[in-house]
């Protein structure tokens, strides 16, 4: 006699369990229609409540999406002061979407928003490094590097940049890793804005080995230069 509500529950936990299971897509095709329609806000607040579900938290989607809105909000002055930290939520979410991205496939699908952020945060860095501030230079060439792990010519910038900031382990290790990889693969596979970056701040360290009394070394800094980034016109004047 206990057979048929069971058996009722039981179907109904599995009808449940499955018809929330396909509607994941149907979701986040809702979130891509408010996107595409500019609305931002809309968007971030339902992705976001995606991310406290136990069961989707760790879908990449949700994080893209957010990421996305963050970085079109960070492009308008009049949500400034509503959303202080646009810019920096869309490199959180963007590198937590990567994470959970685990075939890749949104990556590859998403990959001229990817690069777009990569090489904003890249533009970021670079007004850093123009006023000497090293240190927030290499923070946020870190949070590009956290999408794009395998740009080892932003990473040997962020190297070079912890160095000139005095944090000379971290710096050591990220040039070393970075060179190691470049030395195996002299195939120049960045934007013009990374390398024109990379090439200055080799400058700033060759006069920083100066400056420590390491000219032998300084003068190697830009010979290996020139053979990383052959086209800067910036080293071929040195």
């Amino acid at each position: 006699m206990y057979f048929k509500p069971l058996i009722a529950v039981i179907i109904f936990l599995a009808s449940f369990y499955f018809s929330n299971a396909g509607s994941n897509e149907e979701k986040y095709l809702k979130l891509k229609k408010l996107f595409d329609e500019g609305r931002y806000e809309d968007c971030a607040f339902k992705a976001e409540n995606f991310t406290y579900n136990e069961n989707l938290k760790k879908d990449p989607e949700p994080h893209l999406y957010l990421s996305k809105c963050y970085f079109e909000l960070s492009k308008m002055p009049e949500k400034s002061e509503l959303y202080p930290k646009a810019f920096d939520d869309a490199f959180k979410y963007a590198s937590k979407s990567v994470k959970y991205d685990k075939e890749g496939t949104i990556k590859k699908e998403e990959a001229n928003f990817y690069d777009n952020l990569k090489q904003a945060g890249i533009s970021y860095a670079e007004n850093f490094f123009k006023s000497g501030n090293y240190s927030k230079t290499a923070k946020y060439l870190d949070k590009v590097l956290k999408i794009d792990e395998e740009d080892n010519y932003t990473r040997l910038t962020k190297g070079i940049c912890d160095v000139l900031a005095r944090n000379t382990g971290e710096g050591s290790m990220e040039m070393n890793t970075a060179l190691n990889s470049l030395n195996s693969n002299n195939t120049i596979s960045t934007s013009e804005l990374s390398q024109k970056l990379l090439a200055n701040a080799f400058i700033k360290y060759s006069e920083y080995l100066t400056n420590n009394q390491l000219k032998d070394s300084a003068q190697g800094t830009i010979i290996k230069a020139k053979l990383l980034l052959p086209e800067q016109q910036v080293l071929k004047n040195l």
